[in-house]
């Protein structure tokens, strides 16, 4: 059994709402369509106010990074070049026309 995000934070938030032993936290991918990383990024921000050394490691390949850094007070920005590996494309033989024909004389 999987526990939810926003259970976990509710919980976090509740039993240590400066999240002082959490630090630095890291959001992935916080580019996704669901509400998970909103509800995290909204927390994070409230917690800065009085807690202003926190550090929050967000990682994205498609996100608009300058927006997050500008919502969270002009925050430092790194951007890391991604490696790209080399592709190899393959393309299958044409499939057979006459499956008879083609059972009958293999090579």
């Amino acid at each position: 059994m999987g526990v939810q995000v926003e259970d976990a934070v509710d919980y976090l938030r509740r039993t240590e709402p400066d999240l002082a032993g959490y630090a630095p936290m890291r959001i992935d991918a916080s580019n996704e369509c669901t509400i998970s990383p909103d509800i995290l990024l909204g927390l994070f921000k409230d917690i800065t106010h009085y807690q202003p050394d926190l550090c929050l490691l967000m990682s994205s390949a498609t996100m608009n990074a300058a927006s997050f850094g500008e919502y969270f007070n002009y925050a430092p920005i790194f951007n890391i070049p991604a490696r790209m590996p080399p592709v190899n494309i393959l393309h299958t033989p044409p499939t057979e026309a006459n499956h008879m024909h083609a059972a009958v004389h293999t090579t």
